[in-house]
């Protein structure tokens, strides 16, 4: 199965709530670059976890490991599984690949035991292991509300210009945690943006994807730490524009281009906005 990364084409952070979680207006696309899943039954217990490429935890801490367990949980029939991981998408890089890793772990299951759950139950379930899960749980872009798990589908007039859109990423050799960038927002608490003013930034990107001035809350305090993360960014200034996604680390560019000097161990990967009808090529 495959697992796609997502960017934030847009991530405004609103201020914390009540509960401890942070509010947010994002737009999300998934990308045809991510990790390739695959599940196989075991006669006995317990499941377990293996990969290839890049590292990873294979322990308990291991968002498919939980994602198993959830759905256990909600369906008691569920086996024991071993669960393997073709890694790509680099851990701390603000692209969602632990959270696609634990949707696609929910799909599998679901689809193996012949949808025992229905899709607002997987949903429900999806929320309890992250907010960016639900996220991968469907297709195409999407507008994130409420800590992330509020999902609409971007619609149609917008999301054309988008899809099957060519992206180059870049990710340098920094895993930035997302509880400490969301603790850095609260700490420092003067980056926060009104409702108001991020729907009107929202509008303004999406009325004009490919001109400058899109938007990441986190950028401010990822590159008051890592200023070669402001670097990477200038670099590509002025002939396009280049943002960080998520909290960070891997930064993305709206459309192809050249080498360049880009900072040092940064790989850079040709990707595009996958659609809602899959991964074929533009």
């Amino acid at each position: 199965m495959f697992c796609p990364a997502k960017i934030n084409l847009f991530l405004a952070v609103l201020g914390q709530r009540a509960d401890g979680f942070h509010e947010i207006l994002s737009l999300a696309a998934p990308l045809a670059f991510g990790d390739t899943l695959s599940l196989s039954p075991l006669k006995y217990g317990p499941s377990r976890l293996s990969a290839e490429g890049l590292a990873l935890p294979l322990d308990d801490s291991n968002l498919c490991l939980k994602a198993l367990a959830a759905f256990r949980s909600a369906f008691a029939p569920c086996g024991h599984w071993h669960i393997h991981v073709e890694k790509n998408i680099p851990i701390g890089s603000g692209l969602g690949g632990g959270s696609s890793n634990a949707a696609g772990v929910l799909k599998a299951l679901n689809q193996h035991y012949e949808q025992p759950l229905k899709p607002e139950q997987l949903h429900a379930l999806a929320a309890t292991l992250g907010c960016d899960v639900p996220f991968f749980l469907n297709e195409g872009l999407q507008l994130m509300r409420g800590r992330g798990e509020l999902l609409e589908p971007l619609p149609a007039r917008w999301a054309k210009q988008f899809n099957k859109k060519p992206v180059t990423l870049f990710l340098p050799p920094i895993a930035i945690s997302t509880p400490w960038a969301y603790n850095a927002l609260r700490t420092e608490g003067t980056h926060y943006v009104s409702e108001t003013v991020a729907h009107e930034r929202l509008e303004a990107f999406l009325s004009s994807p490919a001109a400058p001035g899109t938007y990441n809350t986190f950028e401010a305090i990822a590159f008051k730490k890592y200023p070669q993360l402001q670097a990477l960014v200038d670099w590509g200034l002025p002939e396009y524009s280049i943002q960080m996604s998520g909290s960070g680390s891997a930064c993305f560019a709206l459309g192809g281009h050249g080498e360049g000097k880009k900072g040092k161990g940064v790989t850079q990967v040709e990707s595009w906005i996958l659609g809602l009808r899959g991964a074929s090529a533009p």
